[in-house]
């Protein structure tokens, strides 16, 4: 059951994201796509009446694009973008840079030290921290780096990416 009815439920941040993946799957299906249907139809290079698009959300700081049935390229797509979404503010769509710190490690923009996890550029942060009387600080989240969200680290010389 689709849940659109409710929107898009994140930030304006990611907008342009979306609208890439929305494209790079319709690309797929027009010009790449041969499937069979639930009932034995064919499908060539044309979106089937089965696709759909179920939810797009934020959760745990990343997008979250929900589909109906789908080829796994289409899913490889959507995992693209969904780790992709760690890098862009979700509120300004800022592509985020990798703040190096003084033990050697890069910060991240994964925020949860809010009352929900987001990724915000530091303007963005700034701002919602001051709406709710909160300090700014920032660094690598525990919770990010124990079940391996993407950070990167840099270790004597050598950048060391988990994603």
């Amino acid at each position: 059951m689709s849940l659109m009815s409710f929107g898009f439920e994140c930030g304006n941040g990611w907008y342009k994201l979306i609208y890439k993946l929305c494209a790079d799957i319709r690309e797929y299906y027009l010009t790449q796509y041969e499937g069979v249907g639930y009932e034995g139809e064919t499908y060539y290079h044309e979106i089937p009446p089965h696709f759909s698009v179920e939810q797009v959300k934020e959760k745990w700081g990343a997008l979250c694009f929900y589909i109906s049935a789908a080829p796994e390229f289409v899913h490889e797509l959507i995992r693209k973008a969904e780790l992709k979404s760690y890098t862009i503010c979700e509120h300004c769509g800022k592509e985020l840079q990798w703040g190096i710190q003084s033990d050697g490690a890069y910060r991240s923009f994964y925020r949860d030290e809010l009352p929900w996890i987001l990724t915000l550029c530091d303007e963005c942060l700034k701002v919602h921290l001051a709406e709710r009387g909160l300090p700014f600080k920032p660094y690598i989240s525990d919770w990010q780096y124990e079940v391996c969200a993407p950070y990167q680290i840099f270790k004597g010389g050598k950048n060391e990416e988990n994603n």
